[in-house]
């Protein structure tokens, strides 16, 4: 994921309607996080310890609790507790950013079909995946926008223009293509936030959208700290994000689940072994001896490696990606599907 958590939010909800399809009510699960556990959590990825107050500042804006649409099956954190910029200064020490995602990758594909004339990526962080459009299509016009101002000099340094930090500021119809990638799970007010994605948008523009897949392999760990709050304050599957897009005129023009790539074999092909029998059954063949889970796990990578494997296709691991299209407009700015 990127810093994409660094963006200019809205208020949050403070209803308990589901925010993605509205039709449904949030209904309360048995996952609890204890904010200030998490944030300790954190210090053991990083490799030090948390500053003492933000741990105790964390636990006392907790706990919270997951609730989940009866409906559409989005899940949401509450109350609705954020990650800060303090929290996000202390976790960026982790380096878990990748340069090379698959949503990157695919977007980029994405946007050498509709070639649109400018691309604005909100949450850019310091630029890669603008500095990857610029790359391959030297004529976009990118431009990043990200709470961080300090990221301003690396982006124009790169080739790109920086935004701004707050994403209303933005005049409407500003650019042909917006891409949000891993955002919006850090929202507390999703249907704010991508009603500003469209507003900056041209009409009939392109909007990218990637967020962690709750009916993926990623959702089979729901405690994995990157998917709790305070990090990732929501939840979304295909038919929640489809809702939210169709109420802010948005046309949905395709959705694509990142496979089982070769990056994630130690995070998923256990879970996978586990949850999906078929699998199971594909890869025991090629498997001399059948231990514990763990076992299985390093014999498949090992096996995979050997038959010059990358990819498992078939496998949803992480990330849904949906490219939609804004509705037009008519003279007088009345949208219009």
């Amino acid at each position: 994921m990127d810093d994409t958590a660094r963006v200019a939010h809205s208020k949050p909800m403070a209803t308990v309607s589901c925010p993605a399809c509205v039709e449904g009510r949030l209904a309360p699960s048995d996952q609890i996080v204890d904010l200030g556990e998490a944030v300790r959590r954190w210090g053991e990825v990083v490799g030090t310890a948390p500053p003492r107050g933000l741990v105790t500042r964390y636990r006392r804006k907790g706990p919270c609790q997951l609730h989940e649409c009866e409906c559409c099956g989005l899940g949401v954190f509450l109350p609705l507790v954020p990650g800060d910029e303090e929290f996000y200064r202390f976790v960026s020490a982790a380096n878990y950013y990748l340069d090379d995602r698959w949503d990157f990758r695919e977007s980029l594909r994405i946007i050498g079909r509709h070639r649109p004339c400018s691309v604005l990526d909100i949450g850019c962080g310091t630029g890669r995946f603008l500095s990857h459009i610029k790359a391959r299509f030297p004529g976009i016009n990118t431009l990043g926008q990200d709470i961080n101002e300090g990221v301003s000099a690396t982006l124009e340094a790169s080739g790109h223009q920086y935004a701004g930090c707050d994403l209303s500021a933005l005049d409407s119809g500003t650019v042909d293509c917006v891409s949000t990638l891993q955002v919006l799970e850090h929202v507390p007010d999703p249907e704010a936030y991508l009603r500003q994605v469209v507003r900056v948008t041209k009409p009939l523009g392109l909007v990218l959208v990637s967020v962690p897949d709750c009916e993926s392999l990623v959702g089979k760990l729901p405690d994995a700290l990157t998917e709790l709050p305070p990090h990732h304050v929501t939840r979304w599957n295909e038919r929640a994000l489809r809702a939210l897009m169709d109420r802010c005129g948005l046309t949905v023009l395709s959705a694509i689940r990142q496979p089982l790539e070769r990056y994630l074999w130690d995070s998923y092909i256990e879970v996978a072994l586990a949850t999906k029998p078929w699998f199971m059954g594909f890869v025991s063949p090629f498997i001399e001896t059948m231990g514990g889970p763990a076992e299985v796990a390093m014999m498949v990578r090992r096996e995979c490696e050997t038959r010059g494997i990358n990819c498992l296709w078939g496998i949803d691991s992480h990330t849904l990606l949906i490219e939609a299209k804004v509705a037009s407009s008519d003279p007088g700015g009345n949208a219009k599907r």
